[in-house]
């Protein structure tokens, strides 16, 4: 039993080890064209394997948008475009990215 959870507490940690969190995320809202951008940094050796995976934003705790993908644009990170209507001065956006190997990252943005 100790063996069998000692493997399990080392195959986390190895898991854990290989993945991360977007090192940045830069959220932008132009109400002109009404669309968020969402760029984010991620470094990585092969974004086709090691990439944000969960996208999602949450306006006012309400999730909006919810996005599965299955690569970053380059080893360094990518961007998101996303046509939002609607928003309004004061509305919070909550914008949270996941790698597909582990680590979260979110930002607050609250709309001017």
């Amino acid at each position: 039993m100790k063996r069998a959870l000692l493997a399990i507490a080392l195959l986390a940690l190895c898991f854990a080890a290989f993945g991360h969190a977007a090192a940045d995320i830069d959220a932008r809202y132009t109400a002109k064209t009404k669309t968020l951008s969402i760029a984010f940094t991620h470094n990585v050796k092969d974004p086709s394997t090691h990439f944000i995976q969960g996208i999602q934003v949450r306006l006012n705790d309400v999730t909006i948008i919810s996005q599965v993908a299955s690569a970053q644009d380059t080893a360094e990170g990518g961007q998101f475009l996303y046509r939002v209507p609607n928003l309004k001065k004061g509305d919070v956006l909550d914008i949270i990215l996941d790698c597909n190997k582990g680590g979260r990252n979110s930002r607050k943005m609250i709309l001017n």
